[in-house]
């Protein structure tokens, strides 16, 4: 009922935006979202980042129903993990993955020797290993922890689920609510280490903004291993544990990185900036202009 009328009224909008269907594209970004585009004779695309399927955890029928759709409907397909290709059956689709935004590579890098500050950044669902990460926090006595993002576990609407509840017990630990990405040089400025403790049965698919952000700062990563080679995707610095006690341990090595190794992960995403990106995506949205054509929208 809810996907119905948020396409009732997006419809309205999309609809309104339309100058001329000729030279417009829409791009949807949630399967749920799709009918929206269908009937103003426009370019359809969905570009698809995350396997909803899975974050949903199969509760919601509808979503596998409108990626078949996608697929039949669709004048072209995005993916940014190539694992996400499964979704469409078959058809046809372009990889362009994630990127990271300029300012991060250019703006100061601050590395303050001795700090004990680990970060967090991104939403906070069942994807996060709360429980995970409270028992490795336990075990780094004289740490802290900084958590920056939205809460969006099923059932609680905006509000935290109770394992993360849990984790803020510990008064070493602080939700600071959302960031926007302007401010992401800010927050990350001084972490000692960044953390991506994802549970691999919520991630496959991904292709984690974190591993890029946190490079372009040059900040020392520990994650769990949340997909099967996921080493493909990862820049230098990166340690990979799945238990509390390997986790605890890769943080105090990740701390011990120089300036060689942050000037690596920074040259790396240099790389996958948002600038370098754009030419890949935007042959696969606009095929027949070598530029964005005036009148282009989105959904």
């Amino acid at each position: 009922m809810a996907a119905a009328v948020d396409n009732f009224l997006l419809r309205r909008t999309v609809r309104s935006l339309i100058a001329d269907p000729t030279e417009t594209t829409a791009v949807v970004n949630v399967p749920w979202q799709w009918d929206a585009t269908a009937g103003h004779g426009v370019r359809r695309v969905f570009d698809a980042a995350d396997d909803w399927n899975l974050l949903l955890g199969g509760r919601r029928s509808h979503v596998r129903a409108q990626y078949d759709k996608i697929a039949a409907e669709a004048d072209a397909i995005i993916v940014a993990n190539e694992n996400l290709a499964e979704l469409f059956g078959g058809r046809a689709v372009q990889l362009v993955p994630n990127g990271t935004q300029t300012d991060l590579v250019t703006s100061a890098v601050t590395r303050i020797p001795g700090s004990r500050r680990l970060v967090y950044v991104g939403t906070f669902s069942e994807r996060f290993d709360a429980e995970l990460v409270g028992q490795v926090l336990d075990l780094l006595p004289g740490w802290t922890l900084d958590l920056y993002g939205e809460f969006r576990y099923a059932g609680h609407g905006d509000k935290p689920a109770p394992e993360f509840d849990r984790l803020l017990k510990n008064p070493r630990a602080t939700w600071h609510g959302v960031v926007e990405r302007a401010g992401l040089s800010r927050v990350l400025s001084g972490a000692t280490a960044a953390l991506v403790p994802h549970r691999a049965r919520y991630s496959r698919g991904q292709s984690s903004m974190k591993f890029l952000d946190y490079a372009a700062q040059g900040c020392p990563v520990v994650s769990t291993h949340w997909e099967s080679g996921i080493e493909r995707q990862t820049p230098p610095g990166v340690w990979f544990a799945d238990t509390a006690t390997e986790f605890a341990a890769a943080v105090r090595t990740a701390a011990l990185v120089d300036s060689a190794a942050v000037a690596s992960a920074r040259t790396w995403a240099q790389e996958q900036t948002w600038e370098r990106r754009w030419p890949l995506w935007a042959a696969a949205v606009f095929p027949n202009t070598s530029k964005t054509p005036k009148g282009s929208g989105s959904a």
